[in-house]
């Protein structure tokens, strides 16, 4: 008889019994005994560290307040008129010796643009786009600290995605945030402002404008953010796959009820909305497919094969 079943032989005599499976290492089985309020400490100390960093990007956004603004205006060019009468009264202006910034904002004035209605409105506009630039440029950390919260909680061969979650994560945000303001805001404002008619002249609110676009472009990011959602979901096996594709038609109702809740009263921007989050969730279907359980993948491993 060898030493090693000589040992386990005694151990069994001992009154010991082997282990049935694989175990955890100490220090994974150690998060798992972690108290609430070990837990809520955690948590707070992740929120204290996101909320710091956007903070500070919010105070770095404040300084370049004027070009954010102006930036952001940009799904207004070419929607209250035609470009070319737009540019021939910047030219106009010019002309009588007006520079020309001056001008455009007077033209953008004359031909339809922002305005502020109390005299502190234009004040905190500037905080709230401050703080809503720093959330969306802040996004990649405040993904990693949730991310970094729910780690302990993983086995350690599922903590390997984080690489995974946070470039992906990042991207698919930015991908939102890209996409509602370059494709989908120039061609809700033409609607919104078209449903006007003749009758009706544009003139909007600086701070109503600000908090309907950031809003917006900060929605349509984290709806981007599905395909990853229900491919790790799959992949660590919290979720089925047969059950979300059986749930297709909640899915579907609830899209339009997001859409509802979090865009403007208009049937375009709901029905935008409602789209953008049906076809990502056929994405992250899509995705699915190619996730296979962590306990599915080593029990095939671990098969002998016949």
């Amino acid at each position: 008889m060898s030493p090693t079943e000589e040992t386990a032989q005694a151990s069994v005599s001992a009154g010991q019994t082997e282990p049935t499976g694989p175990t955890e290492p100490e220090d994974e089985v150690e998060a798992y005994k972690m108290s609430l309020t070990e837990h809520l400490d955690e948590l707070r100390m992740r929120l204290i560290r996101a909320i710091l960093v956007v903070f500070l990007l919010a105070v770095v956004a404040y300084v370049f307040k004027d070009f954010l603004l102006e930036f952001l205006i940009r799904p207004l060019q070419g929607t209250f008129g035609p470009s070319e009468d737009y540019e021939r009264l910047i030219a106009h202006l010019q002309a009588e010796g007006i520079s020309e910034r001056v001008a455009r904002r007077a033209a953008q004035l004359l031909v339809g643009g922002l305005i502020f209605t109390h005299p502190v409105e234009a004040f905190f506009t500037y905080i709230k786009l401050s703080l809503l630039t720093g959330l969306l440029a802040g996004m990649p950390w405040v993904l990693l600290q949730l991310w970094r919260f729910v780690m302990p909680a993983l086995y350690r061969h599922e903590r390997k995605y984080l690489v995974n979650f946070f470039v992906f994560g990042s991207g698919l945000f930015y991908t939102g945030v890209v996409f509602c303001f370059w494709v989908v805001l120039p061609l809700a404002m033409q609607f919104l402002i078209g449903i006007g008619g003749p009758l009706l002249s544009p003139l909007f609110s600086v701070g109503n404008y600000v908090s309907f676009t950031m809003l917006f472009m900060l929605v349509f990011g984290l709806s981007f953010e599905m395909p990853l959602a229900m491919y790790l979901l799959v992949k660590l096996g919290l979720v089925q796959r047969q059950t979300l594709v059986r749930q297709w038609r909640f899915v579907v109702l609830g899209a339009f009820l997001v859409g509802a809740m979090f865009t403007p009263p208009d049937i375009f921007t709901q029905v935008a909305m409602a789209s953008a989050i049906v076809l990502l969730y056929g994405i992250g279907l899509l995705a699915t497919r190619f996730a296979r359980p962590e306990e599915e993948a080593v029990r095939e491993e671990t098969e002998p094969t016949t």
